[in-house]
């Protein structure tokens, strides 16, 4: 078979995956880990972010999977001459509200909520990010740095071609930005007993010196970290946008099953894109969603942290 015949079957394949992933993901009942990833995804989608569920000490360079949590490739091995910028601010949306997140997400949640433990707390929770800033790389000067024989497969991410991938292979995304910030939740009694006492046993409870709880006004209790860690990446690249119709997926098209001559799965620059273009806007929300409906599987060591 000749070798553009190979390329635009797989190319199809990977096109087929994400609209397979966003037309039957819709439909599942949410758990709660679900739930808080799509609460963040909104939350962050118009800075063109997507959150981090899970620390695994995420860096630029990265290669992640769509679900935002899987590395495939370390920035250091794809990308080992590269030089970063330094930090620069970054202002956030003051507050997320979610119920019952079911994971930790670095504040020792699922120990506070635990049906083992004697605190009393409203599982409706209040999270915000304090102290953020974002480091950045560009297209340009990943490839500069870009160690092709390390990870050949990301080159089409690069090159703006057609991504290559296996049919039943997720998607990935390589991080062009990290956002790096504090956790904090706000935490509501849900008994009789006063802030002073809850938090008390809250501390008790969580039994970390890199979280910091305190009693706030009324029945408030305020548990945050010490510690900066990555809360968002930013993909350097993003798909372009792509009519379902286009492609014969399942065959019995041009070309026996093959898309239609010039239609292309085009990833393009994500850094320099103006939050005001709105074509560029669609293209992200096109990632965020095809992420949302990613499985997220986590282990209870993931959930904890």
């Amino acid at each position: 078979m000749p070798q553009r015949g190979i390329e635009r079957r797989k190319a199809a394949a990977f096109i087929g995956s994400l609209i397979f992933l966003i037309a039957h993901g819709a439909g599942a009942q949410e758990s709660s880990e679900e739930h808080f990833r799509s609460v963040l995804v909104d939350y962050f989608k118009p800075l063109r972010f997507v959150p981090v569920l899970v620390n695994v000490g995420y860096g630029i360079g990265d290669v992640i999977d769509i679900d935002g949590i899987s590395v495939l490739y370390r920035g250091k091995t794809c990308f080992p001459r590269l030089k970063l910028h330094e930090e620069y601010p970054q202002a956030l949306p003051d507050l997320i509200e979610v119920k019952d997140i079911g994971m930790s997400f670095g504040l020792r949640l699922r120990r506070l909520f635990d049906s083992s433990t004697d605190v009393e707390l409203n599982r409706a929770i209040h999270i915000r990010f304090d102290d953020t800033g974002v480091v950045a790389v560009t297209v340009a000067e990943l490839r500069k740095s870009y160690d092709r024989a390390a990870c050949p497969v990301i080159a089409p991410l690069l090159s703006g071609k057609p991504e290559q991938s296996s049919p039943g292979e997720h998607p990935y995304f390589i991080v062009g930005a990290v956002m790096y910030g504090r956790h904090e939740a706000m935490l509501r009694s849900a008994g009789n007993a006063s802030a002073e006492a809850s938090a008390h046993k809250v501390s008790a409870v969580v039994d970390d010196a890199n979280l910091k709880v305190s009693a706030q006004a009324g029945s408030v209790i305020s548990l945050s970290s010490r510690v900066r860690v990555p809360i968002a990446l930013r993909p350097i690249t993003i798909p372009g946008l792509v009519k379902p119709g286009d492609f014969e997926i399942r065959g019995g098209g041009k070309g026996k099953g093959e898309p239609n001559p010039g239609d292309l799965w085009q990833w393009q620059d994500n850094s320099e894109c103006e939050s005001a273009n709105s074509r560029c806007a669609a293209r992200f929300a096109d990632l965020s969603q095809a992420m949302l409906q990613a499985p997220m599987v986590l282990s209870n060591e993931m959930r904890d942290q």
